[in-house]
């Protein structure tokens, strides 16, 4: 599974960002759904990525794909994301900050590629991914794991 396109142009945004605001604070990581496939049977593909955003003075906010060919994001709030992730990417951040998105730029498409579109976080995270009942676990369920996600991070340096 890969969503490179949509990964490279939110990427591409986020230097855009920081370039117009001169400084932001960017932390990005996966999310796993329960029925995530695995790599050579012991390393587990996660099914979403995300990209926390804070820019100082403005607030926050964090774009989230599916790890597979879907030319689509959602942009959520940071109170959102610790919910779907069990991280907390922002641990001091507070009050409407963590809890009201700020508008981040669209993925900025590169010559030649048709852009993203901006859904909805429940359409993006519906299907056999994660179901309405909240099927994914957390990536702090997963944390407790650490012998995997250290085969995980191996696998992802390679």
């Amino acid at each position: 599974m890969s969503n490179r396109r949509t990964w490279s142009h939110i990427e591409t945004s986020t230097r855009k960002l920081a370039r117009e605001h001169g400084s932001i604070q960017v932390v990005t990581g996966p999310a796993f759904a329960k029925d995530s496939p695995t790599l050579n049977g012991r390393v587990r593909v996660p099914g979403y990525l995300w990209k926390a955003i804070y820019v100082p003075g403005v607030g926050a906010a964090a774009y989230v794909v599916r790890n597979d060919a879907t030319p689509a994001y959602s942009v959520i709030s940071i109170a959102e994301l610790a919910h779907f992730t069990g991280l907390e990417p922002f641990p001091a951040l507070a009050g409407d900050a963590r809890t009201t998105p700020i508008d981040l730029p669209p993925p900025t498409p590169h010559p030649g590629e048709k852009p993203a579109r901006r859904v909805a976080f429940a359409w993006l995270v519906s299907g056999n991914a994660v179901s309405a009942n909240r099927d994914a676990e957390s990536l702090g369920h997963l944390i407790r794991h650490a012998g995997a996600l250290a085969t995980l991070a191996l696998a992802y340096a390679r």
